[in-house]
């Protein structure tokens, strides 16, 4: 049982990178395919709100733990917090605004804050 790091820039770009790694992790790992479309997902659109909230150029660190029952996705990045009990539903219309909705769709999300460091955790189970 191996976990997943990876420092990654605050660019969008590197989220081929991420989906890529975790795939690769996943295989590794045994998960089959359709859990690991759920943590690239879930990956996925919790880096992309961490591009936007990084605040400085700061990487930002993302991974993946295994667990007997699924799979832990954290992603790490230097900004402001956030509750997630405040943000709410997405409106259809919306062209964008889901990757919380979708995490805790797909999961237990929690959100810590450590002086300027922000950790969301999703355990994908």
């Amino acid at each position: 049982m191996a976990d997943l790091g990876l420092q990654l820039s605050p660019n969008l770009d590197q989220s081929r990178v991420l989906r890529a790694k975790i795939r690769e992790w996943g295989s590794a790992e045994g998960y089959p395919g359709p859990y690991i479309d759920d943590v690239v997902l879930v990956a996925s659109e919790l880096f992309s709100n961490a591009v936007r909230a990084t605040v400085g150029g700061a990487p930002i660190m993302a991974g993946v733990e295994r667990r007997i029952d699924g799979a832990t996705v954290r992603m790490t990045n230097e900004g402001p917090g956030f509750d997630p009990d405040a943000l709410s539903a997405p409106h259809p219309d919306d062209a964008g605004g889901r990757g919380i909705w979708l995490a805790k769709a797909l999961g237990t999300l929690g959100v810590t804050q450590r002086k300027t460091k922000t950790i969301v955790t999703v355990i994908v189970g």
